[in-house]
Formats: structure tokens, sequence, C-alpha cells
């Protein structure tokens, strides 16, 4: 795991890369998602990502994790869920990040 071991932008902290889905729910003539996983979308649940975090963290010392999906934010329930999720096990002061389409950000990500 040392091998795959990143660290987290900005803080210089030992980090992770998360996947919580597969597939694209678009089709971008650019992008090799179809290709890969074909026409399917699915995510993963908020437990099961936030059990992986929780794994790498206290497996390998992990300090962080950057969300590596270009479709993380396109539905704000699911990004709220794995935000209660880390709460609810205390880890909602662990830092993280993504990588996501900027198309795929809704206004009301950020705010109420």
């Amino acid at each position: 795991m040392e091998k795959y071991r990143q660290e987290l932008e900005f803080i210089n902290r030992p980090a992770h890369v998360i996947l919580t889905s597969r597939g694209c729910p678009f089709r971008c003539a650019f992008c090799s998602a179809r290709l890969l996983w074909g026409n399917r979308y699915a995510v993963r649940s908020a437990q099961n990502v936030i059990d992986e975090v929780q794994y790498l963290s206290e497996r390998y010392a992990i300090q962080g994790f950057t969300i590596f999906d270009s479709t993380f934010t396109v539905s704000r329930k699911y990004v709220l869920s794995i935000c209660a999720e880390l709460k609810k096990r205390g880890l909602d002061g662990f830092p993280w990040g993504h990588k996501i389409r900027a198309d795929a950000v809704a206004p009301s990500c950020f705010g109420k």
C-alpha cells in the first residue's frame, strides 16, 4: 500500500484515493467512462465508503482522502449522506477533497 499512498494537497498529510462510484450517467464524447464501465452508473453506499476510509485510517495511518469521481457531486443528497456518515463516526474533522466535473456542482451545494 505504500506505493499507492499520496499526500492530501495543500496540507501534506498521508492520504489515499477513494472511488465512490462506477460509470457515469452522462454520455460525453471525450470521456472513457462508458468504455470502461458500460452504460451503468452505480454508487457505493455512504456506509461502505466511510468503512473504507476508516479501515485505511486504522490499518495504513492515512490522515485524509481524495474522492476521485468526476460524478461525485451529481447528487446533493449523496454528498450529504457521505458528510453525515463522517459526522456520525466522529470523522467530520478528517480532511478530504475531491476531483469532480465543474458542471456537476449544483449551486445549492454551496448553501443551506
